[in-house]
């Protein structure tokens, strides 16, 4: 019995968030910028950042590398849902995608300036560790307040080991979600804490709120970000820490 006891305490240690808790600085985010459902406000331009300071919401963007190993503030790995070309973001050249008003993470930066609180959700591919090496360098000379997240895991467990400074999240969504299932479940359990030990855990609004490892974490001082909240869903429950949300005026 002393065995199981000193292996849970052990357990616990290691997958807590950190001795250092980090906090939010704002509640509020809106889910790639302020954009309207229609795109007519584009998801991740200008206009939806603009939108989004001149509210006083945070910010949630994505990121991903161009051709040119440039860190670009987009979503999708592909120009067909926005743009309507069937043109891989990582086969253009940063310059080349100003033509689609895409901007990078360096003019993201300069136009928000400070004014609100960033959350920068960095896109799993091939060069896992160049992106992460490159946001984290752009992001050191910035004096803004932010934060990082991601759905893989070994991108937030690059940032525990080599800029264990910034708060990170793990992404979470329910496991059917994923393209596989194995490993939406070793995520959904949170198998990986042990190496990443986030600071936060960015749920979809559709994952159980009952999930053990989810009460588990929370306990431990973890953080609980909600995503993506529509107008119809509640957003005043007591263990939720901040929820990124589209399509309304929070």
């Amino acid at each position: 019995m002393i065995y199981i006891l000193v292996i849970l305490v052990i357990y616990l240690f290691l997958i807590a968030p950190s001795f250092r808790r980090k906090e939010f600085v704002q509640k509020k985010y809106t889910h790639r910028g302020h954009h309207s459902e229609d795109q007519s406000v584009l998801e991740n331009s200008v206009q939806a950042f603009e939108l989004a300071i001149k509210q006083g919401y945070g910010i949630e963007l994505d990121v991903r590398l161009s051709k040119d190993d440039t860190v670009v503030v987009y979503h999708d790995d592909n120009l067909e849902r926005l743009h309507h070309r069937d043109i891989k973001v990582s086969n253009l050249n940063s310059e080349e995608l100003k033509e689609f008003n895409i901007m990078t993470l360096q003019e993201v930066l300069e136009l928000v300036a400070g004014r609100v609180d960033l959350i920068v959700e960095l896109k799993s591919g091939s060069q896992n560790k160049l992106l992460a090496s490159k946001v984290y360098e752009i992001l050191s000379d910035y004096e803004g307040s932010y934060s990082i997240e991601s759905f893989d895991p070994r991108i937030v467990f690059w940032f525990r080991k080599n800029a264990s400074d910034v708060m990170r999240g793990q992404l979470i969504m329910p496991i059917k979600q994923y393209d596989n299932l194995l490993l939406g479940f070793l995520i959904n359990s949170m198998v990986f804490h042990w190496l990443t030990r986030p600071h936060f855990i960015a749920l979809n609004v559709k994952s159980s709120l009952k999930n053990p490892s989810l009460i588990i974490n929370k306990l431990l001082g973890a953080k609980i970000c909600w995503w993506v909240v529509h107008k119809e869903h509640p957003t005043y429950m007591k263990w939720l820490d901040a929820y990124i949300f589209e399509y309304f005026n929070a």
